[in-house]
């Protein structure tokens, strides 16, 4: 334990004859003394790690980077279809075969798929049925109402 006392004094004057001026003096004092001896002591196995933490990491980044820059290079660009179909996922029905035309029926190529989409949300309240045939690549989006077939047609690729 260490019993050290320390008692810093600072004196006020007023000064009337120099302007009426309040001076304070005593205001600096320091006083620095050592206690005891520090040693630094380092403990390897901490070091160690410290340096296989850094070569880990490193080796992280770098495989994290190469695995990222795989993934951007090898990834299928997504298709207009593919698109499309996300977009109006919950008003699209998947055909189980390509079907073919009937004679009598009023077939009504729309534009677009969203001309598509808009008939069916807003007039007819009917689902998109898609088809799509594997040998030509070819989607078709239609909706059947009664005699009267509003579809579109598009080719992938």
């Amino acid at each position: 334990m260490i019993a050290e006392s320390f008692k810093p004094i600072m004196t006020a004057k007023l000064a009337f004859r120099d302007g009426n001026k309040l001076l304070f003096e005593g205001l600096n004092s320091e006083k620095s003394r050592t206690v005891g001896e520090y040693v630094v002591t380092e403990v390897a196995w901490v070091k160690n790690a410290r340096y296989i933490s850094y070569a880990s990491s490193a080796f992280l980044a770098v495989a994290l980077a190469y695995a990222l820059r795989l993934y951007l290079v090898n990834r299928s660009p997504i298709s207009p279809v593919q698109k499309a179909m996300r977009k109006h996922r919950d008003i699209i029905v998947e055909s189980t075969k390509f079907g073919k035309e009937r004679v009598g029926r009023t077939v009504i190529e729309v534009k677009s798929i969203e001309d598509l989409a808009k008939i069916s949300e807003d007039l007819l309240l009917k689902p998109i049925i898609h088809e799509e045939d594997p040998e030509t690549r070819q989607h078709v989006f239609y909706i059947l109402d009664g005699d009267v077939r509003y579809e579109y047609r598009v080719k992938e690729g």
